[in-house]
């Protein structure tokens, strides 16, 4: 029996029609089909919110880390990176070019490798094999029982019960030493090729061996991408990326501030939409720059054990597509991205998620869309 839920918003952002035309080409991967189509710019239409009490089958709606959307199903599906992993499937309905309301329709435990203590960030469906993939950041607090975990990426069924792990590369591992993953540093977005032949990943934040963490210096932050053949996982190859740095000072000075990438999504041949998430202590809100980042030229740095010490590679070519800030509107925790339904004129959509941290001063927000195609 499917249990229902629907939520219809009491407020919706800034109903104009924002226009940001890109000059540029964007090669993207197109849900129906796996087809290719040619990206000339995006419209902004809309900001959904769904409010910060809804809760559904005994949970609580919030911590939305991941989204992807099945077009079979007309459905999108949601991680929730609660310590209890759970996603949950959902029906958007959207009329014209803005959404109407969000159809809660069931919601599944992930049982994974460590049930009840999960860091899910991102979550994806495998058209081919019917299968979930979704990502653990995986935990490093030093000096504590049991407290490095490995970051981790599980296949699951679509009731969510674990049938499987990719096996990621040794350089993921959590150490009691200063190397390897930062806490809260560590995976955060995983993507498809369009073929479903390869899955494609990467870090937050740099490892300790790469250099150190982004701030408001120039840089360079290396973090790293990683390749990885399927359906077993075998590493194919690692490239380096260069982080922006922190947008913002924090207040006070010496308060909290971070950038890293919170979510990645295929394009299609060697591109990839990244997002990159500030956040500075005493400033409400994230700055969310959408990026196309292209690794057909970059160097292949699996070899590499510092990229930090050693800079004789090419990084992964990068061309910034979107800074949120141009909207004029508030923009929360954004985490999850994904091509949703076709729009009424035909066009492709694009939905960004933010993920609350299931504070009431922060928003679960869907942030819809238009994607105008190359003429």
């Amino acid at each position: 029996m499917i249990s229902s839920f629907v939520f219809n918003p009491d407020r919706n952002h800034n109903r104009h029609f924002f226009t940001l035309l890109i000059g540029l080409m964007l090669v993207s991967h197109v849900s129906h089909g796996q087809a290719k189509q040619t990206i000339r710019g995006l419209r902004y239409l809309q900001t959904f919110t769904i409010p910060y009490n809804t809760s559904f089958e005994k949970t609580r709606v919030g911590g939305l880390s991941g989204v992807d959307y099945i077009p079979e199903d007309k459905s999108l599906i949601f991680i929730s990176d609660d310590k209890q992993a759970r996603f949950y499937e959902a029906r958007l309905h959207i009329t014209g070019t803005r959404i109407d309301s969000l159809h809660f329709l069931n919601v599944w435990p992930m049982v994974g490798s460590r049930p009840g203590n999960a860091d899910a960030e991102s979550i994806r469906f495998n058209r081919q094999t019917q299968q979930l993939f979704w990502s653990d950041e995986g935990e490093r607090k030093v000096g504590q029982p049991g407290s490095l975990i490995n970051p981790s990426v599980h296949i699951a069924d679509l009731t969510g019960k674990e049938t499987g792990q990719i096996i990621l590369p040794e350089i993921l591992h959590m150490k009691q030493a200063e190397g390897g993953p930062r806490n809260n540093g560590a995976l955060e977005g995983i993507t498809f090729n369009k073929e479903y032949s390869e899955l494609f990943t990467c870090l937050e934040e740099p490892l300790m061996e790469d250099g150190p963490r982004a701030s408001l210096d120039k840089g360079p932050f290396w973090v790293r991408f990683f390749q990885l053949g399927l359906p077993e996982g075998k590493q194919k190859a690692q490239y380096a990326y260069a982080l922006e740095p922190v947008a913002y000072p924090s207040a006070p000075a010496d308060g909290f501030k971070v950038n890293g990438i919170s979510e990645i999504l295929y394009l299609g041949g060697s591109e990839l939409l990244v997002i990159e998430r500030s956040f500075s202590t005493g400033k409400q809100g994230c700055v969310i720059k959408v990026f196309k980042a292209d690794f057909s030229k970059a160097t292949d740095v699996k070899e590499f054990s510092s990229l930090g010490s050693n800079q004789s590679f090419v990084p992964m070519q990068k061309t910034l597509l979107l800074n949120m800030e141009s909207l004029g509107v508030y923009v929360d925790n954004v985490e999850g991205v994904t091509f949703g339904p076709a729009l009424a004129n035909g066009h492709r959509s694009l939905l960004f998620v933010s993920d609350n941290n299931f504070q009431e001063t922060q928003e679960t927000q869907l942030l819809l869309f238009e994607v105008f195609p190359e003429q």
